[in-house]
């Protein structure tokens, strides 16, 4: 087989087979095309690179240095059982249930002076007020808390609860009941 630099000019053996120097550059070719197919096919083990279609792990993906989603969302996740597990923001807004029902300023006369899921308030008699809940809650297992900002009054007290309201009573220091305006916050199911 003669050589000329690097290009063949005449046919050589392999294994018994006579091979052309055209026939050795065409074989040459082809395998170089496999293998810009099998390099494009391949997922590398290094670098930056683009992965397109959908990927099937046998196991779930490590991330060495954390998971820069891209703005993208992670979808059906399922909720925490492990204190290190991810959160779905319905698992969260749930956690969150406590948050107040319902809440009110009431003047001493027995008007909202501000409120949330409170349809009125009403002044039944010295230092009782009557509220009444936009939406009753479910039982009468739910939390009223009443407090006041006021040196008349050292008592409040939620004197009794129905699911659609409830009745504050409010004191002075010799425990008569007295008028002097009161906030309050509901907790429950509704």
């Amino acid at each position: 087989m003669a050589i000329t630099g690097q290009t063949f000019t005449n046919s050589f053996v392999v294994a018994g087979q006579k091979f052309y120097a055209a026939d050795f550059l065409v074989l040459i070719s082809e395998m170089q095309a496999l293998n810009d197919e099998v390099v494009s096919e391949a997922i590398a083990n290094a670098g930056n690179q683009s992965v397109g279609g959908v990927k099937t792990f046998s196991a779930i993906p490590v991330f060495a240095a954390g998971a820069n989603m891209g703005s993208a969302k992670i979808t059906a996740v399922l909720d925490p059982t492990a204190a290190q597990d991810a959160a779905t923001k319905a698992y969260v807004d749930g956690l969150l249930a406590p948050v107040a029902k319902a809440w009110a300023n009431v003047s001493a006369n027995g008007t909202l002076s501000g409120n949330s899921g409170v349809a009125s308030s009403s002044k039944t008699a010295t230092g009782k007020y009557l509220i009444t809940w936009d939406t009753a809650f479910a039982s009468q297992n739910y939390a009223v808390i009443p407090s006041i900002n006021d040196s008349i009054a050292t008592h409040i007290s939620v004197n009794s609860k129905a699911t659609g309201s409830c009745i504050i009573h409010t004191y002075n220091s010799s425990h008569t009941l007295t008028d002097v305006s009161f906030q309050l916050a509901a907790f429950g199911g509704q």
